[in-house]
This record gives structure tokens, C-alpha cells and sequence, in this order.
């Protein structure tokens, strides 16, 4: 079992969110990379695209580990 803090579980709800709609808006025909960074940046308040690339990296870690316990 694993605590953790409300802190953590907001930021882990945050960053899913940010995956699950940057994953969407990709998956869409013609989507554009930098358009879906700009939009997503601008909806959370991400300044820069390196924070945008490792939330996403955090989340798909976080999302094999769990997949890989089940």
C-alpha cells in the first residue's frame, strides 16, 4: 500500500489529465505537435515545453509500473 499526501494526488490528477488530452488531441487527423504543446501549455499554465514532455514521460512510467503490478 502505498500513502500518499493530498499534494500528490492533485499533482497526479493534474499530469493524467494533461496526458489524456495531449493523447487526444494527437490522436486527431492532422494534428500538429507544436499547436497541441501551445494549446495544452496555455490551458495549464506550462512554460515551457520541456515540463509539458516530462509530465507526459512521469505519467506513461507511472502508468507501466501500475499496469505491471495488476
Amino acid at each position: 500500500m502505498v500513502l500518499k499526501t493530498d499534494y500528490q494526488k492533485e499533482k497526479e490528477a493534474r499530469e493524467l489529465a494533461i496526458y489524456t488530452e495531449y493523447t487526444r488531441l494527437m490522436a486527431e487527423p492532422g494534428a500538429q505537435a507544436t499547436a497541441v504543446n501551445e494549446y495544452i501549455m496555455k490551458k495549464y499554465g506550462i512554460h515551457a515545453p520541456s515540463t509539458l514532455y516530462t509530465i507526459r514521460k512521469r505519467v506513461e512510467l507511472r502508468m507501466r509500473k501500475e499496469g505491471g503490478k495488476k
